[in-house]
């Protein structure tokens, strides 16, 4: 499968002017939104992006060097050094902060629960987890979009690990009976892992939800505006449906 690639910048440590190309912000393990590949990235995103530059070539974005934990990126956002997200989820914290999220989804998504291979468990919705009290407890990765909600619905969280490498780790020295994470992540990063042939994935899809961009608080409207239009431009020629589908998670 051909993917166009971006060359990997540094993040300019400036302050919020975003008078020239926008600043990305790139989490860690966002495959396929990002795939690392030497030194460039590839990924939904990337091309997402390298499109919406070649439809108007005035709007030009700059890409790290370096993947970063989910909060180290927005608070670089908050921060005034980086101005844009792709990959995302809206949550009530990130519009609270003044996250300002593009109006069309780039696709819609799920998450699953992953369980020790040997853990006979079987899960059809939150209720049945929530019931399990101390022996049901979720591991998922710290910042993740999703904690505040499932800690207010009653589910209880593990969320003291930063990536997902680590919490699969612990869910086989058994310091949590399920791992929570996004589709994607289960198909793009944890089969990468030596210890994935240890887990299984349980059937159902949770939580299904759009996933954005968004750019920072300090991103002029205007700009916001302009990038709304530049996707959806994509999505009037199909371009971005044609982007979706080649990553095959839709």
């Amino acid at each position: 499968m051909k993917r166009l690639l971006i060359p990997l910048i540094a993040i300019c440590l400036a302050g919020p002017a975003v008078a020239g190309p926008l600043r990305l912000g790139i989490w860690e393990a966002a495959e396929p939104y990002f795939i690392r590949q030497g030194d460039e990235w590839t990924g939904m995103c990337a091309d997402i992006l390298r499109a919406v530059t070649a439809n108007n070539p005035r709007q030009q974005f700059v890409l790290p060097t370096q993947a970063m934990p989910v909060r180290r990126v927005e608070h670089e956002m908050l921060a005034g050094r980086a101005d844009l997200v792709c990959g995302a989820r809206i949550t009530a914290a990130r519009q609270t902060a003044g996250m300002q999220f593009l109006r069309v989804p780039i696709h819609i998504t799920s998450a699953r629960l992953a369980v020790r291979a040997d853990d006979p468990v079987q899960i059809r919705q939150w209720d049945d987890v929530r019931q399990l009290g101390d022996k049901g407890i979720v591991l998922i990765v710290q910042g993740n979009s999703e904690i505040e909600r499932l800690q207010r619905d009653g589910i209880r969280l593990d969320a003291g690990s930063p990536s997902g490498e680590q919490n699969i780790r612990k869910l086989l020295a058994g310091r949590g009976r399920f791992f929570y994470a996004r589709e994607s992540y289960f198909h793009y990063v944890a089969p990468k892992l030596k210890e994935f042939s240890q887990v299984r994935l349980l059937p159902v899809s949770l939580d299904s939800g759009g996933i954005f961009l968004f750019a920072a608080p300090h991103v002029p409207a205007s700009t916001v505006e302009q990038l709304n239009q530049d996707l959806q431009q994509l999505v009037k020629s199909g371009e971005l449906a044609r982007i979706v589908r080649s990553y095959e998670i839709d």
